[in-house]
């Protein structure tokens, strides 16, 4: 989990690839999750 959710943030708080990243991470995250 921690592994998943680091990369997560890290491209969260990146302020350029910050519009494309929600769109990506929801879907890695609950893929990731299930």
């Amino acid at each position: 989990m921690a592994a998943s959710t680091s990369p997560a943030v890290a491209s969260i708080s990146t302020p350029i690839p910050s519009a494309s990243t929600p769109a990506v991470a929801p879907k890695e995250f609950s893929v990731r999750v299930l």
